[in-house]
């Protein structure tokens, strides 16, 4: 259906644009409209409501810190939840933490569920990659390595000797 509708869009667009599905016009159109649907917006509400109520039933349930600290971390990793959903389990994560007699700061509890100093989401294992490495792409057909935000293309040789600090031995 993608190609039946919007395909068009994707006459003239760059080789390596096209490269990778998510990028493409075509495709950003196709999920701009499925998001419209109100069927997926329901199901999208309800999924976000399930989810929140998982973890705010774990955060009712921790028995002590180190199982909270547990259910905290947990939290981090959870790709589905969006900034309010986290800043929502922060405030009942330290509301569990004062009941358990033990005083935190909003900032570190933040932290522990994935939230910068900026009101930001950490990254994350969403994907793999950290932060620096979530544009960049490898294209098989020329054995390269792709920057889909500056355009940049490396060889692997290059990519390695940029990037070789940032990565665990």
């Amino acid at each position: 259906m993608r190609q039946y509708v919007f395909g068009h869009i994707d006459d003239g667009a760059e080789p390596l644009e096209l490269a990778v599905m998510s990028t493409r016009p075509s495709q950003l159109a196709m999920m701009d409209m499925v998001a419209a649907l109100l069927e997926i917006k329901a199901a999208q509400r309800e999924e976000k409501s399930e989810t929140a109520g998982h973890w705010t039933e774990r955060v009712a349930k921790a028995a002590d810190e180190f199982e909270l600290r547990d259910v905290a971390a947990a939290i981090k990793r959870q790709t589905n939840l969006d900034i309010v959903a986290l800043e929502q389990l922060a405030g009942l994560v330290q509301a569990k933490f004062k009941a358990l007699e033990i005083k935190l700061p909003i900032s570190t509890v933040r932290t522990l569920v994935g939230i910068t100093p900026k009101g930001k989401r950490l990254p994350g294992p969403a994907g793999g990659a950290p932060g620096w490495a979530k544009t960049w792409c490898f294209i098989t057909d020329c054995d390269s390595f792709f920057d889909l935000a500056t355009q940049e293309k490396l060889s692997e040789r290059g990519f390695n000797a940029r990037y070789q600090r940032n990565m665990k031995p």
